[in-house]
């Protein structure tokens, strides 16, 4: 699978993440639905009752080995090495078993994470959360009869972000509407919405060194409501910070960054940065 594909993928899943954080978890601990955080720092072998398994490999290599698969049908373990050592951890599993038709899976990265799933017979490999260094998810949120903001026509518009939703390594910091972001390899999308708005952009400007990213065209959502986005990939060597500008050529100068649906809270804007490197 290509990047491109992964990443598609990987929007999906933040997608399920984010709707089981909002509602199955939502003030709960993981013991109330049967699942426990594990930490080991030896080679140990895992039984029914784990599921997010942490694993500390800074005194020497750590092999985990998983259950007879037979026996662990339809069982999922997260298996993740938080230390920054190079020793490594080894997922292995027992007898002729295979984990993605190999006897073993290594994690070499601190902070690289395996999800694996039995069949009955053997074990499988459904995401290699290493292969990225940072998921951030930043969103433009206001309570249930909350206005996106007034537009102005021909006049690029700042597009507010308001929430942060995730970041998983702590690569961004969002802050009076901007997210500053530290060095790396970045994909970037966002999407933005415009009330009674017509022939409208969006794009990213790099307030540190201000450069521009461009968006792609409009297209409808509902007769009055309608998106723009913008899909980039690229590369800081320093720190550098974002903001969001969306363009109309008839802005409407009430609420053209969004109207209020009344429901739980509206989402007017949402920008996912994958950190590839």
């Amino acid at each position: 699978m290509d990047v491109e594909s992964r990443l598609r993928s990987l929007e999906k899943q933040i997608e399920i993440l984010k709707h089981n954080s909002y509602s199955l978890f939502a003030g709960q601990q993981l013991s109330t639905w049967g699942m426990s955080v594990r930490h080991i720092s030896a080679s140990q072998d895992l039984s029914s009752s784990d599921m997010f398994v942490l694993v500390d490999a800074s005194a020497g290599e750590v092999t985990v080995t998983l259950p007879p698969a037979l026996g662990a049908l339809n069982q999922v373990f997260f298996i993740k090495k938080i230390d920054a050592s190079t020793n490594a951890v080894t997922v292995s599993c027992r007898g002729a078993e295979t984990i993605d038709g190999v006897a073993a899976y290594t994690l070499a990265a601190r902070y690289e994470t395996v999800a694996v799933a039995s069949d009955g017979t053997n074990w499988y490999i459904f995401n290699r959360f290493g292969l990225f260094r940072g998921i951030m998810i930043y969103e433009h949120r206001t309570p249930p009869q909350g206005q996106g903001g007034p537009m102005e026509p021909d006049v690029w518009t700042l597009r507010p972000l308001t929430h942060e939703v995730i970041d998983t390594h702590g690569n961004g910091t969002l802050s009076s509407n901007r997210i500053t972001l530290v060095p790396g390899t970045y994909w970037f999308r966002a999407i933005s919405l415009v009330h009674g708005g017509t022939g409208h952009q969006l794009r990213v400007l790099n307030v540190s060194d201000g450069t521009l990213i461009t968006g792609t065209t409009s297209r409808a959502i509902t007769d009055t409501q309608t998106e723009s986005s913008v899909e980039t990939v690229f590369t800081i060597t320093t720190s550098k910070t974002f903001e969001l500008q969306h363009y109309s050529r008839s802005g409407n100068r009430a609420n053209g960054l969004g109207a209020a649906t009344g429901m739980v809270h509206n989402t007017f804007a949402r920008v996912v940065i994958v950190r590839l490197a």
